[in-house]
């Protein structure tokens, strides 16, 4: 599926701070804000309703460590939340840019204790194995290319 596919344009929640979430090489988990135009996997936008299940999940976590923000945000508590459950933050922050646009999601925070795929329920085990980024490894990548993803 491409941005030339009509289903993309159909499926993507184009206007809305979309979450989605992915696996890297080593399992650990990140999450992906996509500030209403930020491309996403495939396989993301065919299962919404998983996604949004993997996020309630996360947010119900407790805390399982400390949380490192790499950027300054006047409103960074989404990020540190998340990074505060294991899970590394990345946001679209080219939708704030006129130019010089990266085309890449962002590091925004990082987990000091990162959460594992096994540490997630059955039902999310296919969706996050699904969008892994074999080639990534969360803990050394500040950005993630947007290449090969759906955009709106």
């Amino acid at each position: 599926m491409t941005s030339a596919d009509p289903t993309a344009a159909y499926l993507y929640p184009e206007g809305c701070d979309h979450e989605w979430f992915a696996s890297d090489s080593v399992g650990h988990v990140a999450v992906f804000t996509t500030a209403g135009i930020g491309p996403m996997p495939a396989q993301v936008l065919l299962a919404l309703s998983v996604t949004a299940a993997i996020g309630s999940f996360v947010r119900d976590l407790s805390a399982r460590g400390r949380a490192e923000m790499v950027c300054s945000l006047p409103r960074p508590d989404d990020y540190i939340h998340f990074a505060r459950r294991g899970v590394f933050s990345y946001d679209w922050q080219d939708v704030h840019r006129k130019a010089g646009q990266v085309d890449c999601y962002e590091l925004m925070s990082r987990p000091g204790n990162p959460i594992h795929t096994n540490d997630f329920p059955e039902q999310f085990q296919s969706l996050l194995f699904g969008s892994a980024m074999p080639e990534v490894r969360f803990a050394d990548s500040t950005t993630i290319s947007a290449v090969g993803l759906v955009r709106p």
